[in-house]
């Protein structure tokens, strides 16, 4: 039994998270340019700009169409995200000591004759750690006499359903006076509300197929695999603390079934994590022995058993997109480390045929 039950996880990792392990070899520039056998080939000079930038805008330049390497089929589809690793490793990022802060523009002087102003970053450019004076967020001003006259605004929103934008009031003109206009802001207004073009459908596959991609705030809806990212993580993916994971894939073109696998090697290290429904998370071991609690043929085929065991940890059966937030939390009650999120799409009528889309959370 413990030897059957060991090989039901191993076929059903290997059919759903094969490929997690991209994930970290798109992070390994060195692993990334002997795959491609970039210096055996053309050398450093070759694929090497004049700074991290440019080496991977002449590296992915290289493979886009009419490039000198478009139409070699085994380098052509290098990524962005492992250019990118290739020229951090030809351009090692340099750390900077902050030595200076950014700021918001200074209030309007009031009455008591002071103005404020708030810290919102520091200087220079991407530099570590902070500076060692205080920031300076008072002064004294002299009080303007100036009787304001009209409202500053922020931009108009997009045109809703309704034909109407909306704008807030942020201020007032000329600069520094005092008092307030004597008319309304006018914070609202008419306009011609035009329908989002419609997209295509995204075949349901015929092969397998596996696409990674670094982490992003929102997913990325496309018709085309290997343009869409399905998964989003939230603020985390440009290094804030709230997870925000959403789903949206499709339409497709014909009926599939969805799984969504995450690995919390900081967490367990030998199990992956499914939303199963009406379950939420489930580990994959305790999926497995549920099964083998439910086997009422011995001697059926390993095929079969990975078949139920597979449909045990669908997520979404039969369907032609999924548009769902699955979670939204803070991160700091969880371990720092990496979290692949593996977004698996099987044909309904053919599981052999497959998307899957991996990504991560990075939690410092």
């Amino acid at each position: 039994m413990r030897r059957r039950k060991f090989l039901v996880i191993l076929l059903v990792v290997a059919f759903l998270v094969g490929g997690v392990g991209s994930v970290y070899a798109a992070l390994d520039g060195n692993a990334v340019m002997s795959q491609y056998n970039c210096t055996g080939c053309h050398g450093v000079s070759t694929i090497k700009g004049t700074d991290n930038a440019s080496t991977v805008t002449k590296i992915m330049d290289s493979i886009a169409p009419g490039g000198m390497m478009a139409n070699i089929s085994s380098v052509n589809k290098l990524t962005q995200a492992e250019a990118q690793a290739i020229a951090d490793v030809l351009f090692p990022p340099t750390t900077t000591a902050c030595t200076d802060y950014t700021y918001s523009a200074w209030s309007t002087c009031d009455t008591n004759g002071r103005q404020t102003r708030t810290q919102n970053g520091y200087l220079p450019a991407n530099c570590t750690g902070t500076p060692s004076t205080q920031p300076v967020l008072t002064q004294s001003c002299t009080p303007s006499s100036v009787a304001c006259t009209d409202y500053t605004y922020s931009a108009w929103s997009e045109c809703d359903t309704n034909g109407q934008q909306t704008r807030t009031q942020n201020g007032y003109l000329p600069a520094d006076c005092t008092g307030t206009p004597s008319t309304q802001p006018v914070l609202t207004q008419a306009c011609n509300y035009v329908p989002p073009p419609t997209t295509g459908t995204m075949p349901v596959p015929t092969g397998a197929q596996a696409f990674s991609y670094q982490p992003v705030n929102m997913p990325v809806v496309s018709d085309d695999p290997a343009q869409a990212k399905p998964i989003g993580v939230g603020p985390l993916a440009t290094g804030g603390d709230t997870i925000d994971l959403r789903v949206d894939i499709g339409p497709f073109a014909g009926p599939v079934d969805v799984s969504l696998v995450l690995y919390g090697p900081a967490i367990d290290s030998g199990d992956l994590y499914f939303i199963v429904p009406g379950v939420g998370l489930q580990r994959l071991s305790d999926a497995v022995r549920d099964e083998d609690r439910s086997e009422s043929d011995a001697h059926e085929g390993s095929h079969d058993r990975e078949r139920r065991l597979r449909d045990r940890v669908i997520w979404k059966k039969n369907v032609t997109s999924v548009n769902e937030e699955i979670f939204m939390g803070n991160v700091t009650a969880l371990p720092s480390g990496l979290y692949p999120l593996v977004l698996n799409v099987t044909s309904h009528d053919n599981p052999d045929n497959s998307y899957r889309w991996i990504t991560y959370m990075f939690i410092p």
